[in-house]
This record gives C-alpha cells, structure tokens and sequence, in this order.
C-alpha cells in the first residue's frame, strides 16, 4: 500500500548531485525527470514513473504487472504478507499464502475465468495465442481459429478435451455411479437409471403383484396384517411372513365392493365396502364394511387383519349372553376379554352349530368355541 510519495523532487535532485546513494525505504516514489531516473537500487516503473525497490511491485502502484512476479521480495519468510513490499500470493506463498480464484495461476474455465475476466492466469486475449478464445473466430481471428476448434462454443469438438476446454467437455458419465447422465438410459446403464413406473422400479405399482413383478412385490413380507392394493379391485395381505392375495369382492362379502384404496385413518391400503350393520354373532370387519349394531364389539383372533365376530361385554352372571341367533348357544369367557372387559364367546358341538360364518374349533365331533376362519 502507498504511505506517501514525493512529489516535490528537490531534495532527490541535491542527493544525486552529491554522488550520494540514499536509503530511501520501501515506498515508492517518483522517477526524476532527467538521469539516472531512480537511485542505485530502485527501478523506475514505466507508466507510472515511479521509484521502487528492486524485486518488489506494489499493489495498486500502475505498471506493478510488468514486474516479473516469479522475483521473490527480500523481505519474504518474515510471516507477514507485506504488500507495499511486493509480497503477494504469487511471488510469496510463504507469508501470504495459497492464492484462490484469479490470481492462482491457472486459468479456471469451471469457474468462468477467461482471458478477459481474469488476465492474469489465462493470459491477455490476443490474436496468434495458440487458442481459439471467446470472441474470436474463424473470421476475426483465423491463426487461432481457422482449423481447429473453438473452446467456448459449447460443444465439444474434435481435438478439445476435458483438459484443453473443460468448459466445453463435460466428464464422461459412470455407469454406477447411482447418477442418471450423460445420456445414460434404462438400457445402457439400468443400474443408474431406474424406470420411474412399471415393473422394476422398486415399488410395488397398482397392477403389480408378487405374480406379475415379484422384484418389486416380493412374496416374503414382515409385518402381519400389512396390505396392499395390487389394482383398483384386489389386495394382499401379509400372514406369517407371505403375501395372499384377495378380491375386494370376496373380502367384502356381503357388502357391496368400492375398491381397494389407502385408509388415511388406517395408514394402510383396505377394500372399501359400502357399510352393513350386522346384530349379535354375526360376522364383521371396518375393512370389509360391516360393523356392528350399537353396544356390541367387533373382536378378531390374532392374527386375522380383516374379520372378527359380533359380541357383548358380560359379567359372568346368568342372562349376560342373551340374544344368541337361533339354534346357537353364548357364554362369558372367563378368559377373552376387550378394553378389560369379560365378552360372550359362542359355543359349540357336534350337535350345536356356530352362527352363520363361524367355525368350531373343537372339529365335528367335539366341542369347543367357535372363531373366524
């Protein structure tokens, strides 16, 4: 930086009279007018006409760019980037270390640095340079530009490389790279490039199953009682460790068929049935669309994710399991229970059937509870 320059040249002039070499310190000065321009150890920088120190080129002193910059100030290797000296990052890493952006000495086309942004690393823009530049062409410039290609043009021409024209010549793409470029496409490089619908993009779309696209779908699931809608009219439902696969209409029998659909309040696809309210003993399901009448609980085995049995919560005193259908018997578990409450369960025999849709347990020819298939 410029502490001060003399402006009156008196002084000077006596000194060089007397044969005298003086020390005049590191900031620049004005060159005298007749000769010797600058005393012994200085040199006078054309077009600024000012008196430095040999070696050194201050910034922002006019005509600094003409000094060599390779020249390295005698005051580097103190640990301090002194500019008025000359040091800067080019001639003195040491104090004022790495240069970054223009300045580092190489011409970074990535970053937009061309002849006319950044002179200093790509070199001043002129015709007869070797390289076909922005702005020159064929016409305007043909020593550069006549034959070979022209770097900046945005196409990677014959004889340019990602070295030589970066700015044109985009790395090749990697196949596996998980990155979809380069003109890669689903048949070149299908490890790169996912199809974004139908079978092989890694979800199990509408219309896939574990049949149609078992790479998306696989047939092995881990949480029973998940479902899927494989279309708008069939799901799967995972039991013990395997998806099966249901029509919406055999699932909401005998309510009427909407379609499988996602169940915000489910978080899960179901079978949309038109809602049937059914009584005591009958069988039920939110996911096939029959509830139960009021006061009665709709209560499923484990490990069934669709249906359960209408029941009442009871006591254990006689009369808590009235209103059995016809020809069927009800009693108070002592061990079922819902929300802590003891429930009916339905009893069974050779003789004595379950309602309609339930199954005994203790096979045909012994007795035992009846349950949902």
């Amino acid at each position: 930086m410029v502490r001060y320059l003399w402006t009156v040249l008196g002084p000077f002039a006596l000194l060089s009279l007397a044969g005298c070499t003086p020390e005049l310190g590191d900031a620049p000065f004005l060159c005298n007018t007749g000769s010797p321009q600058c005393p012994t150890g200085y040199t006078c920088l054309e077009g600024s006409n000012m008196c430095v120190p040999e070696g050194s080129c201050p910034l922002g002193v006019p005509g600094c760019e003409a000094i060599d910059a390779s020249i390295v100030p005698e005051s580097c290797g103190n640990a301090t980037c002194e500019a008025e000296k000359g040091e800067d990052c080019l001639n003195c890493e040491e104090d004022c270390g790495l240069c970054v952006g223009c300045g580092d000495g190489t011409c970074d086309y990535q970053s937009d640095e061309t002849c006319e942004s950044c002179e200093r690393d790509c070199g001043p823009c002129e015709c007869g340079n070797q390289r076909c530049d922005v702005g020159e062409d064929k016409d305007s410039c043909p020593e550069d530009c006549a034959t070979g290609p022209i770097c900046g043009n945005g196409s990677c021409d014959s004889g340019e490389t990602l070295t030589s024209c970066p700015q044109d010549c985009t790395p090749p793409p990697v196949c596996g790279d998980d990155a979809c470029t380069g003109g890669e496409t689903e048949l070149t490089c299908p490890q790169d490039c996912k199809p974004t619908t139908g079978c092989g993009n890694g979800t199990c779309d509408e219309g896939e199953s574990t049949t149609s696209c078992p790479q998306d779908c696989p047939a092995v699931c881990m949480s029973d009682g998940a479902t899927r809608c494989i279309d708008a009219s069939n799901i799967e439902g995972c039991y013990q460790g395997e998806w099966t696969a249901f029509t919406c209409a055999e699932v909401c029998e005998p309510a009427p068929s909407l379609g499988c659909v996602y169940v915000q309040e489910e978080q899960r696809d179901l079978c949309s049935c038109d809602l049937v309210e059914v009584g005591y003993g009958a069988v039920c399901g939110k996911a096939i669309g029959i509830v139960c009448a009021a006061g009665l609980h709709c209560v499923a085995p484990a490990g069934n994710y669709l249906e359960g049995v209408c029941t009442q919560t009871c006591t254990g005193a006689a009369g808590d399991c009235a209103g059995d259908p016809p020809g069927t018997s009800s009693y108070c578990s002592s061990t079922q229970t819902v929300d802590g409450d003891h429930i009916c369960v339905f009893y069974c025999s050779s003789t004595l059937p379950c309602p309609e849709g339930l199954m005994c347990d203790g096979g045909y020819y012994s007795s035992g509870d009846c349950y949902v298939p």
